[in-house]
């Protein structure tokens, strides 16, 4: 398809779009570290497109047990099951090409990254398409010389990974100009400041949901009664999110503690200081005082595991999202580290970015945004081998859409 149309197509879409974005109140203060007995009520996060609730205070509690527990435990419950698959996209055969399609990268030291690299390379390469990779370090200033090579790589189509567009809008105003799509997996998108040439889709799941849900297993587990570190990334959109959900439902529990709220500045060095935090945590919480530390992402167990071990602590344990191998590998056994993780299917919205840039080159009507649903997982009801921690097959799907 000639670049000239491609450009006229992305206008016209950009111009019929109407884009929402819902405005979040940054959690807690400006200092790196804040510590309350109890957290404020109530998220104050966005809501994803398409998303559900996650059923707190649909159960009655049993005699003697608080309302807050009981409405904990249905939650726990629910997300806890296999969810069903997507029923509303229409098959369709994609163009041949052949195209470049960029694939942005947001830090290949990061293990929840490189699952997110690999599967869009992937589903590119299943279509016949040639992937273009980037590395961006995590950084923004990674993400944004990411955008500008394949710009002037010439591509046919960027994915980027875990860059929101508001940390890059003269990078989409270049991708715009240059009539090149782009397409936003895993970026919060609908919870940043507007910019003037947003995304062409977007593939998310409910960020805050999956805080509040991974709280209420917390509350339920300690029957109401757990003291919890937490761990922040604003520059993460989807952490950021995570966090405000997590701590506003811990909100909920007036007999638990939010120790203290640190947040973890994103470079290449966050490895190190993760685990200096969670060191620094163990020397400040003697035995009884604290029960789990939250990670922004189970990706990061090479960091908090060693320093947990190393105490020879076992009243500690890791609550974290992603449902990394090394996460899952840690479920599985009865002495792990991890006690539960909030699966974000990272294949599964790396093939559903694919599938809407694909879309895109194909003439094909595309989804402003997808969202994914998501699950908890515990030593119940963790997958054995390599079956999909969520429970559903992405790849037969994708490979049904697009008739392969």
């Amino acid at each position: 398809m000639p670049r000239s149309t491609r450009l006229n197509r992305i206008v016209a879409v950009a111009a019929l779009a109407v884009l929402v974005p819902t405005m979040l109140a940054a959690c807690g203060s400006d200092t790196t570290s804040t510590t309350s007995s109890t957290s404020a009520a109530g998220s104050g996060a966005a809501t994803a497109p398409g998303s559900s609730t996650g059923g707190a205070g649909t159960a009655s509690p049993s005699a003697g047990e608080p309302d807050f527990v009981a409405a904990a435990k249905a939650a726990v419950e629910k997300y806890t099951a296999v969810p069903a698959g997507p029923d509303d996209l229409q098959p369709f055969t994609p163009a041949a090409g052949p195209f470049k399609v960029g694939i942005s990268g947001c830090g290949q030291n990061i293990p929840s990254c490189q699952t997110l690299v690999a599967a869009a390379t992937e589903a590119v390469e299943e279509l016949g398409w040639t992937p273009v990779f980037y590395d961006g370090t995590q950084s923004q200033s990674g993400w944004i010389a990411g955008m500008s090579s394949l710009i002037n790589q010439d591509v046919d189509g960027i994915i980027k990974f875990v860059q929101p567009d508001s940390f890059m809008p003269n990078s989409m105003e270049d991708a715009k100009a240059a009539g090149i799509p782009v397409v936003c997996g895993v970026c919060g998108n609908y919870a940043e400041d507007p910019v003037a040439s947003p995304s062409l889709a977007n593939t998310d799941v409910d960020y805050a949901e999956q805080g509040k849900v991974l709280a209420d297993w917390v509350i339920a587990a300690g029957n109401g009664t757990s003291k919890v570190s937490v761990m922040d990334n604003k520059l993460a959109t989807p952490v950021r999110l995570r966090t405000e959900g997590f701590v506003g439902e811990m909100g909920t529990c007036s007999t638990c503690t939010v120790l203290d709220n640190t947040e973890i500045a994103q470079d290449a060095t966050i490895l190190d200081r993760i685990r200096s935090n969670v060191a620094a945590k163990l020397a400040q919480y003697p035995e009884g005082d604290i029960n789990y530390i939250e990670s922004p992402t189970d990706a990061y167990f090479e960091a908090i595991a060693p320093p947990i071990e190393s105490s020879g602590r076992t009243d500690v344990k890791l609550v974290a999202y992603d449902a990394s191998a090394a996460g899952l590998d840690s479920l599985r056994q009865a002495d792990g580290i991890l006690e539960a993780t909030v699966d974000t299917p990272l294949q599964w919205l790396a093939y559903a970015a694919v599938d809407q840039m694909a879309r895109q080159l194909s003439d094909q009507p595309v989804t402003k945004d997808v969202s994914i649903p998501f699950r908890l997982i515990t030593r119940d009801n963790v997958p054995a081998g390599d079956e999909p921690p969520t429970g559903f097959d992405h790849k037969a799907y994708y490979a049904g859409l697009w008739g392969k």
